[in-house]
């Protein structure tokens, strides 16, 4: 029999809900990109407080998503909705509601597994300013952080072009 986590302040049921909303457009050209709203709430006692909202883009899930998967090996981390997509229809109306929801879900199904909820990743994607979350992002890429996939690629492009102006011979 497994019993429901409580918490140690005041003896209720944990409880971790968190909703993506508020859709909205940012930026110009090919520099434009949707942000969402995250609202979290929550008695946690490791959170700052029963309710956080946050902004946070694609990009952001993506790191989170790309955290969780490295850190826990074994467990199912849910998809996220594809990133590329025909970039007439990636600000239409129908297309940011379709990520929005899927950004729900995914954010959801992670916070409700009673492993990933206690992940300092997803606390740190549910709290953290806009600084502080670029700041995580952007010291998880670069070349040397890249998955060996990711590597493989690079290098087929490099040697695909390359062999274009004459370096190599493609066979």
């Amino acid at each position: 029999m497994t019993t429901t986590p409580v918490n140690p302040n005041d003896g209720s049921p944990l409880f971790l809900s968190v909703s993506v909303t508020d859709p909205a457009k940012m930026g110009n050209g090919v520099q434009a990109y949707i942000s969402y709203k995250v609202i979290t709430k929550t008695n946690f006692p490791e959170y700052q407080g029963p309710e956080k909202i946050v902004i946070r883009r694609y990009s952001d899930f993506a790191w989170l998503y790309d955290r969780l998967f490295e850190k826990y090996k074994g467990i199912f981390i849910p998809p996220l909705p594809e990133k590329n997509t025909v970039e007439k229809f990636r600000f239409s109306a129908e297309f940011i509601e379709m990520r929005r929801q899927a950004l729900d879900t995914f954010v959801n199904r992670v916070a409700s597994h009673h492993q990933l909820q206690q992940s300092d990743d997803l606390r740190i994607f549910l709290e953290a300013d806009e600084q502080t979350m670029e700041r995580a992002r952007s010291q998880d890429t670069g070349i040397f952080k890249k998955k060996p996939s990711d590597l493989m690629q690079i290098f087929r492009v490099k040697y695909t072009s390359l062999g274009k102006i004459g370096v190599f011979e493609l066979t």
